[in-house]
């Protein structure tokens, strides 16, 4: 199979790692991968991996001269399918498919990607792509606000993750705590550092490291000095390597108020992080049954956030590995990258068109 990507995107989140998780996986299992990005850090990942990337200026909606120009690549290569994730990437990357008779796959990841506009509607109505999600709470969402969708087109497939060979070791004296998030309104730092502030007042003892980049990380900063916690934070910015952070932590930390399916909660638990987490978007169909009481109560504030997190650091190293433990085993059972993507693999051979292109639009 020849999968095309075409992404326009300018900051990395779930999506990006998620697709080149996914880029990654189809070379190993003998596929071609090639993509047209904005992101140069994105381009360079894929290519690390073995796919052919290269950057692009998307310009305006419709582009004319860059839906010709991907027309006439996917056509000649031949593309079998081209995977989209974003509205302005289906009406660039989506329209330089189906005039070239490709099949389109459209991957909605969050809750606001798609609204029952009359463009959506009718670029829906020329693509006519292949929708797939990452959580049944998106798929549900989605049929309520575009009623034009049936159930038939949208496909749900959970996100895999490489899972550690062990369960996890040692827990940490004092506990140590990384959140992988971007720094935007909309994640809820505020109330991660509110919480955690409350909790250092109580006597506990704890480190946090923040691994991700935002326009909001100058006001955060200092908001954790005001709350007298800026010696227990430290701040990485964007990291290639995330999962260096993460084999050191004990506790993985997600305060949003609104997700999809996070990649970094599953990510957190493939390496035995004990999670706490908001009950939003699709977290409560892979939250470990035993770690309810780690699952916050939807809503903004900090005082759900301080109940999970106390229960964590009053646990006791004993618990909090079990807790830790727990969520490895989930990992391993239910969301193992390779069990699921091998699943997507299926699920895309039947979408892409095999050999020409006979719908091309001349």
């Amino acid at each position: 199979m020849n999968l095309a990507i075409v992404n326009s995107t300018r900051s990395w989140g779930g999506v990006k790692t998620w697709t080149a998780d996914v880029a990654a996986f189809l070379v190993e299992r003998g596929h071609a991968v090639r993509a047209v990005a904005r992101d140069a850090r994105f381009v360079g990942r894929l290519a690390a991996v073995g796919c052919g990337a290269r950057r692009a200026s998307f310009g305006p909606d419709f582009n004319p001269l860059l839906v010709m120009r991907l027309r006439a690549e996917f056509a000649a290569w031949p593309a079998h399918a081209v995977l989209v994730n974003v509205a302005k990437d289906l009406r660039i990357g989506g329209v330089a498919a189906r005039l070239a008779g490709v099949p389109v796959v459209q991957r909605i990841g969050a809750q606001g990607d798609m609204t029952a506009t009359a463009k959506i509607r009718l670029v829906d109505r020329f693509v006519h792509p292949a929708y797939l999600t990452n959580c049944l709470d998106i798929r549900d969402r989605l049929l309520q606000k575009l009623p034009f969708l049936d159930a038939a087109r949208i496909a749900v497939q959970y996100p895999g993750k490489r899972v550690l060979d062990a369960p996890p070791g040692e827990v940490g004296d004092p506990l140590r705590l990384v959140t992988t998030n971007q720094l935007v309104a909309g994640k809820a730092m505020p109330d991660l550092l509110a919480a955690l502030a409350a909790l250092a007042g109580e006597g506990f003892a704890f480190s946090l490291d923040v691994v991700g980049s935002g326009d909001q990380e100058p006001p955060l900063r200092a908001q954790a000095a005001e709350l007298g916690i800026a010696e227990r934070v430290r701040w990485h910015g964007f990291q290639e390597d995330v999962a260096a952070f993460l084999r050191r932590a004990d506790v993985f930390c997600l305060p949003s108020t609104h997700e999809g399916m996070p990649q970094g909660l599953l990510e957190a638990m493939a390496h035995g992080l004990a999670p706490v987490a908001r009950a939003v978007g699709g977290i409560p169909e892979v939250w470990p049954e035993s770690l309810g009481e780690l699952l916050a109560e939807p809503g903004a504030g900090a005082a759900s956030l301080t109940v999970c997190l106390r229960r964590v650091f009053a646990a006791g190293s004993e618990r909090v590995a079990a807790m830790r433990r727990a969520a490895w085993e989930k990992a391993r059972a239910d969301l193992n990258r390779d069990v699921q993507f091998a699943r997507l693999e299926q699920w895309l051979a039947s979408v892409a068109r095999p050999g020409p292109n006979p719908d091309a639009i001349a």
